[in-house]
């Protein structure tokens, strides 16, 4: 008998029953099926005196009032249908194995072990990680634009998805296209992507995403040099073993267990195996080990506002094309009269800037031409580059400045006063951490400009020390380059508006809004980083 989902059962008998039912889908069709069966050969007892029909109508009541909504780190790491989902998947190792060995594979993923895969938090400041699956999640949703779609009849928000993951994945996705055109003229069925053997677009989807942007996240997180000193300290006290992943996940789940329950009985035979195996090791070291690995990450890289800040600042930077940097070289045949907008920019994927119409009609049909491999080889080898400058431009900061991703990190004023360094960004005025969206999205100007000012001197004046007042006036008035404009627009970003970083840290010393005030406090920080990494 149907305990649950009766319903759904009795829809699926008449469809099948259908004399005009599609044979071929119905074929390519499966649903998930719970079997209780209760029989004592499989161990079950007959609760006395309860009959069989009142055990079943207790399941029944304990199933629908007690029913939860899977949380959303299981979500997607179970959803086979979400883009977002498939490509979170795609980034990080299949199975929790011990050492990193995922990270030399064809294609190259995040190993289990440095991410927070088991518990339902976006957080990872305690933990031996260097990031979560919430926070992955969030970042490739953040990356590729490709917002979340609540329901799949919102067509609109659907061919947004299905063009930013064309864009940005660089993947032909015309029979999407179709079906939604076909969609739209009924609004009868939700959409779904397709995951048939002959067209198969969520595999699509993850094979562009492992192509495109695995060694990106996995360079962001393996090279930043806060992240590889943890790497390194894992590797050298050899907790990146099978047994130590194993034992922190049901430490963790011990922890939140505070009736010695089930996961206190697993823990507690998991400890007692290690301690009697080949290579025995007590809970006392483990403890130790574990608490050596979080004193290592008193620093804000390991706080998820900050992450965010840094993902963030990425996608900023990933912005950037290639004749944007060759606009700050000094060639004699550039037409300073040239046209540009000096609003916001519409987003667009590196290689992508300015597209004719046909271009932009055969990226939805998917019609890529002949030189589509190559286009995409192209993309592959420019997400690589920007990623690379991106992470040893914020290494260099960090070098010279280690104290800089403290939360309590001051600068001196050129009048002598201090003041913390993330004030306004992720520094609350009551000296705490902010621990909002808004925080990472101050923030991430920040780490922009440590990127943007490096990179501006490398194309200009390598060799020799450059003059940062000529570097802000030309920030102040950018004129026809268009680097500049996106330099201009995330200092606008600091300093336009009362809620913005500059105007934070002005409210904060109770002084009045005043937008070349606010300015000053973007200027004097960049200043101090021109002087630091001695551009």
């Amino acid at each position: 008998m149907a305990l649950d989902g009766q319903h759904r059962l009795a829809a699926i008998q008449q469809f099948v029953a259908h004399p005009r039912a599609p044979q071929a889908p119905l074929r390519a069709t499966s649903v998930p099926v719970i079997f209780v069966v209760l029989d004592p050969q499989f161990g079950y007892e007959t609760p006395a005196p309860r009959s069989l029909v009142e055990v079943l109508r207790v399941m029944f009541i304990d199933l629908n009032k007690h029913a939860k909504i899977p949380t959303r780190a299981r979500q997607i790491l179970l959803d086979d249908k979400d883009p977002t989902s498939v490509c979170v998947r795609a980034l990080v190792g299949e199975t929790v194995t011990g050492g990193i060995a995922d990270l030399e594979e064809t294609p190259p993923r995040l190993p289990l072990a440095l991410v927070d895969w088991h518990t339902e938090q976006a957080k990872f400041d305690d933990g031996p990680y260097v990031t979560t699956i919430l926070t992955l999640d969030w970042a490739i949703s953040a990356l590729l634009g490709a917002k979340p779609v609540q329901n799949f009849m919102d067509y609109g928000a659907i061919r947004n998805q299905v063009k930013v993951l064309s864009q940005w994945l660089k993947i032909r996705m015309e029979s999407a296209y179709q079906r939604l055109e076909d969609l739209e003229s009924v609004k009868l069925q939700p959409f779904s992507y397709s995951d048939s053997p002959d067209n198969d677009e969520l595999c699509l989807i993850s094979t562009a995403f492992q192509r495109f942007w695995n060694p990106a996240f996995i360079s962001l997180l393996t090279e930043f040099l806060p992240y590889r000193e943890l790497i390194e300290l894992r590797k050298a006290d050899g907790t990146l073993t099978l047994d130590f992943s194993n034992w922190y996940r049901l430490y963790h789940q011990q922890r939140q267990d505070p009736y010695d329950g089930r996961a206190t009985q697993e823990y507690n035979q998991f400890v007692g195996r290690l301690q009697l195996g080949d290579r025995p090791i007590g809970e006392e070291k483990l403890k130790r080990l574990s608490a050596e690995i979080e004193a290592h990450k008193r620093s804000l890289a390991f706080n998820v506002v900050f992450q965010r800040a840094y993902f963030l600042a990425f996608r900023e930077w990933i912005r950037v094309q290639d004749s944007d940097l060759y606009d700050l070289e000094p060639l004699e045949d550039v037409d300073p009269f040239g046209e540009d907008t000096d609003g916001e920019a519409e987003e667009t994927a590196p290689g992508v800037a300015g597209e004719s119409d046909s271009e932009v009609s055969r990226a939805e049909s998917g019609d890529d031409g002949d030189d589509g491999d190559e286009v995409a080889t192209a993309f592959a080898t420019e997400v690589q580059r920007r990623t690379r400058e991106f992470v040893s431009c914020l290494n260099a900061v960090v070098e010279r400045e280690p104290d800089i991703l403290q939360h309590d990190f001051m600068i001196e004023r050129d009048d002598g006063s201090t003041q913390r360094f993330w004030a306004g960004t992720l520094i609350t005025p009551q000296d705490t951490i902010d621990f909002t969206q808004g925080a990472s999205n101050r923030a991430k100007e920040v780490l922009f400009w440590v990127v943007a000012m490096q990179m501006y001197d490398r194309h200009t004046d390598p060799a020799a020390t450059s003059d940062f007042d000529a570097f802000w006036g030309e920030t102040l008035e950018p004129e026809w380059l268009s680097y500049m404009k996106r330099v201009k627009r995330s200092v606008d970003r600091f300093t336009k508006e009362e809620r913005s970083a500059g105007g934070r840290i002005l409210k904060a010393r109770d002084d009045e809004f005043d937008e070349d005030a606010s300015r000053e406090e973007a200027r004097w920080r960049m200043e101090w980083l021109w002087r630091v990494l001695e551009l």
